[in-house]
């Protein structure tokens, strides 16, 4: 049976059909068990990326417990803060949208206003027909011009409202918000026997290697995606600091 078995493998016409129908039958999975696997890696990276601020809790002498505790009441502000501001900018801009007809108004009046202006300018007898045509020309198209952009800029900040119905609709998604925070906790607190168990899984002359990609793989792409984040925040702060003043 064993060799009826090697010798069916040895064919490559098998071999791809094999994979074929592995690869697609663990893409249908990943499909069904998505909803599941995204909550967990979504606790995963909020622990992974948040795991370097325990650690220096950790080297000021605090217990690993008290340094998560530390850690998520920040996040919490955090994504308190957050939500405000986008309340606030949601509303503002749904503000602004039903404000810009009128805003716009003396801007506009000057504007077509302008080829009358021109025509108060002394110019020979023989150009004015030619001048008069192109002033009413023009007139036309920076008339139709105008109120596209209006109506472009209406559409865009009236997304404000497109806004405020997608956050309305986050809610119905913040089971699993609360649920990965609950779960990231717990990763966050055992990261460290997490990688431990995760390197016994590979075998035991191969585990120093593993040992040191990872740590590798960590400095560099942790490092990178800590270092955007903080990047992104200080750009936040002192823009909103500008605007603040």
């Amino acid at each position: 049976m064993r060799e009826a078995f090697t010798r069916v493998w040895e064919n490559p016409y098998v071999r791809v059909l094999v994979y074929l129908l592995f690869f697609f039958l663990l893409y249908r999975f990943l499909l069904r068990a998505w909803p599941a696997l995204s909550i967990l890696l979504t606790a995963f990276a909020i622990a992974y990326l948040t795991h370097p601020l325990v650690r220096f809790f950790e080297g000021k002498r605090l217990p690993r417990l008290l340094g998560v505790v530390l850690v998520y009441l920040g996040l919490g502000l955090f994504l308190g803060l957050a939500s405000f501001l986008t309340a606030q900018t949601v509303l503002e801009l749904s503000r602004l949208a039903q404000e810009l007809p009128g805003l716009l108004d003396p801007f506009l009046s000057w504007l077509l206003d302008l080829p009358n202006r021109v025509r108060t300018i002394p110019i020979p007898e023989t150009l004015r027909p030619v001048l008069a045509e192109a002033s009413r020309n023009f007139q036309g198209l920076l008339q139709g011009f105008l109120e596209t952009l209006v109506r472009w800029l209406q559409g865009l900040l009236s997304q404000g409202g497109n806004l405020l119905g997608f956050f309305t609709s986050l809610l119905g998604g913040i089971f699993q918000l609360l649920t990965a925070l609950t779960l990231s906790i717990y990763f966050l607190y055992d990261l460290p026997r997490l990688a431990q168990a995760a390197l016994r899984v590979f075998p035991e002359p191969y585990q120093p290697l593993v040992a040191e990609l990872a740590h590798k793989l960590d400095q560099s792409v942790g490092g990178y995606v800590r270092g955007q984040l903080l990047v992104a925040f200080l750009v936040g702060l002192m823009v909103g600091v500008g605007l603040w003043l």
